[in-house]
């Protein structure tokens, strides 16, 4: 494992907190500059990440561009990014999801300085979690990526954007509070004094009871981000409500952070208790799945008329296809007898990253969309062009 010559990952970050910082500071009037600021302040990490997943040694693999600085040295607390196949991917995916976003909301005209700020703050969550190999730093960077959704969807969203922001908020933050526990329950009983994830998963660390009873923690925290059937119901409303953007990052990075997590955290270090709960696993995956098609042909198919009906806010139809298809990859990890293959660890991985852009662009499709149809319904009332 070779640090990095120059901090490749940690620019990533600088860049996004430097866009955050002087949007701060750009009078609110100025919204055009803000913009163009936007823009460039999310190119750049899009720019350092496609840089990242060429220069990558494919060769070599293992973990590379590592930068590994005492935080609390203590508590074995490291400032410590690395990369690898595992998240290379997702770094890249989450320039990607960030950088049309941004462009997504270009007419947007209502508080343009905070919308963007906030939206800055929780990409740099998202890249410093996928980023970090310590479990201290890994906690802080996945509260940061999800306290902005709240004010994002409650002030810019629409359809009960209340409802939706609260609930979204509640269901993470009791993911949040039992990840949280299985941290220090791993930190405490492996009697090492460290968060470094590397020094955690060495064999013979935990105990097999140990792993299963932390797993499934994190099991059911990052689960819940990941729209795991029963823990879901915070996504559709989140979903309709968002605006275009944030129901972009919502479905293209957010909810892919909860099943690295489970990969990352509980497969990495709980092995055994992976493949504990795998059949289980496997019982509420197919349910996902049937759940997802189910709840989109409830909401969308007229079976009198046997034809798809256009809603206005059209993201009703992308969410239940996203849940279906996080519960796919979560059915293909887990295979008969609870065992673990490297094709069904590393297969869903790379699909994670092409899953993660079809929904961001189907919500950009279903936005080009909706203004038209909104203002075809509009005609149709009474005093339109149509009464």
């Amino acid at each position: 494992m070779e640090f990095a010559q120059f901090p490749y990952l940690t620019a990533i970050l600088l860049s996004c907190a430097a866009g955050l910082l002087i949007i701060l500071f750009v009078p609110g009037q100025q919204e055009k500059a803000i913009k163009w600021i936007s823009v460039v302040f999310s190119g750049i990490p899009l720019a350092l990440s496609i840089y990242l997943y060429c220069a990558y040694d494919q060769g070599r693999g293992g973990y590379q561009f590592v930068e590994k600085i005492a935080w609390i040295p203590s508590m074995g607390v490291h400032y410590f990014n690395a990369a690898d196949g595992f998240n290379l991917p997702m770094l890249l995916l989450t320039g990607l999801v960030f950088f049309t976003a941004v462009l997504s909301m270009w007419e947007l005209q209502v508080r343009v300085k905070e919308f963007f700020a906030l939206t800055f703050l929780l990409v740099t969550g998202g890249f410093g979690l996928f980023m970090s190999l310590d479990l201290f730093f890994l906690f802080v960077w996945f509260d940061v990526s999800l306290f902005p959704m709240y004010l994002l969807i409650a002030v810019w969203g629409s359809t009960n954007k209340e409802y939706g922001a609260l609930k979204l908020t509640l269901y993470l933050l009791a993911g949040s509070a039992l990840i949280l526990p299985g941290l220090i329950y791993l930190y405490v009983a492996s009697g090492l004094n460290t968060f470094d994830i590397l020094a955690l998963s060495q064999p013979g660390t935990f105990t097999p009871f140990q792993q299963r009873f932390a797993f499934l923690l994190f099991y059911i925290g990052f689960g819940i981000l990941a729209g795991v059937w029963p823990f879901h119901t915070w996504s559709p409303p989140g979903h309709v409500s968002a605006p275009t953007a944030v129901s972009m990052i919502h479905a293209g990075v957010l909810m892919k952070i909860g099943a690295f997590g489970i990969l990352r955290v509980g497969l990495f270090l709980c092995p055994d208790g992976w493949q504990y709960w795998a059949q289980l696993m496997a019982l509420l995956a197919a349910i996902g799945i049937v759940y997802g098609v189910n709840d989109f042909l409830l909401r969308n198919f007229n079976y009198h008329r046997v034809e798809l009906i256009f809603h206005a806010k059209i993201h009703r139809f992308v969410e239940p296809t996203d849940i279906s298809g996080i519960a796919m990859d979560s059915l293909r990890v887990c295979v008969p007898g609870g065992k673990l293959s490297h094709l069904g660890v590393v297969g869903p991985d790379v699909d994670r990253d092409g899953l993660g852009q079809i929904p961001p662009d189907a919500f950009v499709v279903a936005e080009l969309l909706r203004q038209p149809a909104e203002a075809e319904a509009e005609s149709q009332l009474p005093g339109g062009e149509h009464a």
